[in-house]
């Protein structure tokens, strides 16, 4: 067993939204788009164990759970770096998430709009009119 200095590094993601039609419906959803943008230490100091292959499985105290190394990487004073699958947060685009908000909305009112003329109307000048 081994005795070495490392630092465990998690992810934080970027989720925005684009507005797209749900299949088989006339209703637009927001379908969110999530990417890695950095990495943010989880938590640096000495292990007692020898270093973690990649996939490899690892007990951080300070989170309570267990985390599985993705990459890692060694300095020349053996302190290793290890970044993992853990999402530490994520950052929300509210700009695009309001524009697809108004989108859907403005879609809701023309499709009520055009559901109800349909209705209005005869199926026999809906066949003639083919609008």
């Amino acid at each position: 067993m081994g005795r070495h200095k490392a630092r465990f590094e998690g992810l934080v993601m970027k989720e925005s939204y684009y507005a797209h039609r749900a299949p088989g419906t006339e209703r637009w959803i927001a379908q969110p788009v999530s990417k890695v943008i950095r990495s943010e230490p989880i938590f640096e100091g000495y292990i007692d164990i020898e270093p973690v292959e990649i996939g490899g499985k690892v007990y951080i105290p300070g989170l309570n759970e267990y985390v599985i190394v993705t990459d890692r990487q060694r300095n020349i004073h053996n302190e290793w770096t290890y970044q993992t699958d853990r999402v530490i947060k994520t950052i929300v685009d509210e700009k695009s998430l309001k524009e697809c908000e108004e989108l859907n909305e403005e879609q809701a009112k023309s499709n009520d709009g055009r559901n109800q003329r349909l209705i209005k109307t005869s199926w026999w000048k809906r066949l003639i009119n083919k609008n």
